[in-house]
């Protein structure tokens, strides 16, 4: 896989940190503000309807698609910290598990900004969460600040990486709701632009790179379940 643009949960890393709080996964859950923006055709997973809505100042961007995997499977996906960087060629170098509650994890992930931004790498410290609802199975995720129980790993990477920075909002979701031989899938991602690229141009990158983010975790889902 080769893409010219990082996919939107990357890219909206790259954005310059302002002083705007991050808003939590229950204000981004609850928000009923979204407006379709675009419907594109992606290649691998047919159509791909992206929606928009501002939460606590935040822009935030929802993409609506469907897969033949099942729910277990795409979580097990979304869910592999670690191994990302085998089956999708978003950036991401590291990813580490912190911590175990449950299903839940605590992790922190690397990303290798391309030397063509001319922008430094980025990293953050998650937190993320299994809730199941009826025939819905989401993982959510919010911001652990400078890694929160995990400062001393955070400082050892701010060591390591002293050019790095860690954006300041960073809130999302995976939600897959169980059909009849089909999954519906909505992904959510919250970002701060901070000023360092227009709107317009994010709104652009946002049309083309969503569905990539889609169809990697989509694509995986269905290599494993072929096995």
């Amino acid at each position: 896989m080769s893409r010219s643009i990082p996919p939107l949960a990357l890219l909206t890393s790259l954005l310059a940190v302002s002083a705007l709080a991050s808003p939590s996964w229950s204000d981004v859950e609850s928000t009923t503000d979204w407006s379709e923006h675009a419907v594109k055709e992606h290649d691998d997973i047919g159509e791909v309807t992206i929606l928009h809505a501002v939460v606590g100042g935040i822009d935030c961007f929802q993409a609506r698609a469907s897969s033949p995997a099942g729910s277990p499977t795409l979580l097990e996906v979304v869910r592999d910290v670690e191994g990302i960087a085998r089956w999708s060629d978003s950036g991401i170098s590291e990813g580490r598990i912190l911590a175990r509650d449950g299903e839940g994890l605590d992790y922190f992930q690397f990303f290798d900004v391309p030397d063509w931004t001319m922008t430094k790498d980025r990293f953050w410290f998650l937190r993320g969460k299994v809730k199941r609802d009826g025939p819905v199975t989401a993982w959510w995720w919010e911001r652990l600040a400078e890694g929160g129980p995990h400062r001393a790993v955070f400082d050892q990477v701010v060591a390591e990486h002293p050019k790095a920075i860690e954006p300041t909002a960073n809130v999302g979701a995976w939600h897959f709701t169980a059909g009849e031989g089909t999954t519906a899938v909505r992904y959510y991602v919250c970002s701060d632009s901070g000023g360092a690229i227009p709107r317009k141009l994010q709104f652009m990158a946002t049309t083309k790179t969503l569905p990539d983010t889609v169809a990697d975790v989509l694509n995986e889902a269905s290599k494993r379940e072929a096995k």
